[in-house]
């Protein structure tokens, strides 16, 4: 015998329909509770832009560093031409990319009124402006290593320059003092004092009448042949040794006080350098810091910017309500004095017709 099982499967299914709509309701509300703002996404995607501008300039700043500071390469990587124009870029997208996130700030302050997003976005702009000062330290210190080189440089040319100047002065003194040498003989020494006897004939006669003559030998042999007889004594002849060791003495003081002075004007400049460096790194750390206080304040001009139209919104709406509540109550004004003129009417006919 069969059994009739359909109200009992009708109220079955009765029952899941309410149990799926409920579940429905509450991922729809489940839905809509964690749904963000329209401007959270725009601000997000503004984000990630300025995240992926910054990375492609790293990018670019690691890939050229190697030829930037490839100063004594025997291959010539980067000129000096292509090293300006890589610091003016760096220094042009490093500028837009600080801008873009200042104004990322100014909106996130002024634009978002749910507390999480805010902190959210708050976070990922302080990233960002984090990673923006290590790139620029990195392209900082790259500048500090390229200034150094070329002062380094420019201080060998000027040595350089020093040397060939002191060996063309040594050099023109050479060629001075060798006609000078002449002044240490006599003047008769000028003349013809020492002749080559080329007549061997004369020689030979010569040494025979020496010979007939009992004259000791000659020493004609012991010189080959060279006629000294027109010399001058020895000890006329030959120079001063205070005079030839005089000239060295003289360089070397020279070249002493000469790198002397040399030393105390790098060592005046190398400390003006210094004292450069430091007011430079003392101008960087006002400047960070001025740039800091500049950001606060263009926050504290978004936001009294924000107050301003917020309360510019709240007059006018205030406005409007009292325009509305001034024509309100002039019709109801108006009414009464209808209501106590129909009143007071009646209580004259009524006065008038009552005997």
């Amino acid at each position: 015998m069969s059994i009739d099982h359909t109200a009992y499967f009708k109220a079955h299914a009765h029952t899941l329909a309410k149990q799926m709509d409920s579940t429905s309701e509450s991922d729809s509300v489940r839905k809509t509770e964690h749904d963000v703002s329209p401007m959270y996404k725009k601000l997000i995607s503004v984000a990630f832009s300025i995240a992926r501008d910054l990375t492609e300039l790293q990018q670019v700043v690691h890939s050229r560093r190697r030829g930037y500071l490839s100063f004594n390469s025997p291959f010539l990587v980067m000129g000096e031409a292509e090293r300006d124009t890589f610091d003016r870029d760096t220094k042009k997208a490093l500028s837009q990319l600080e801008h873009a996130i200042h104004r990322l700030s100014s909106q996130i302050a002024g634009v978002l009124t749910v507390k999480d997003e805010k902190k959210h976005l708050s976070l990922v702009v302080e990233s960002l402006h984090n990673f923006l000062k290590r790139t620029a330290k990195m392209v900082t210190d790259m500048r500090a290593i390229r200034l150094r080189s070329t002062a380094n440089q420019q201080k060998m040319l000027r040595l350089c320059c020093l040397v060939e100047a002191k060996q063309q002065r040594d050099n023109e003194r050479d060629r001075v003092t060798v006609p000078s040498l002449g002044k240490h003989f006599s003047p008769d020494l000028s003349n013809t004092t020492l002749k080559w006897r080329g007549n061997k004939a004369a020689r030979n006669e010569e040494h025979n009448v020496g010979k007939e003559n009992e004259a000791p030998p000659s020493n004609d042999d012991s010189h080959n042949g060279w006629d000294i007889e027109n010399i001058i004594a020895d000890g006329n002849v030959q120079p001063d040794e205070n005079e030839f060791s005089n000239p060295a003495t003289l360089d070397n003081a020279q070249l002493m006080a000469e790198n002397e002075r040399m030393f105390e004007r790098f060592s005046h400049v190398h400390a003006h350098i210094e004292g450069l460096e430091t007011q430079i790194t003392e101008i960087q750390r006002l400047q960070e810091a001025f740039a800091e206080k500049v950001m606060d304040q263009e926050k504290d001009i978004e936001i009294i910017n924000e107050a301003a139209l917020h309360t510019s919104e709240n007059l006018k709406d205030g406005n409007e309500w009292i325009r509305q509540a001034i024509s309100n109550s002039a019709g109801r004004r108006v009414v009464v004095l209808f209501c106590i003129i129909v009143i007071t009417f009646t209580l004259l006919f009524l006065d008038w017709y009552n005997p």
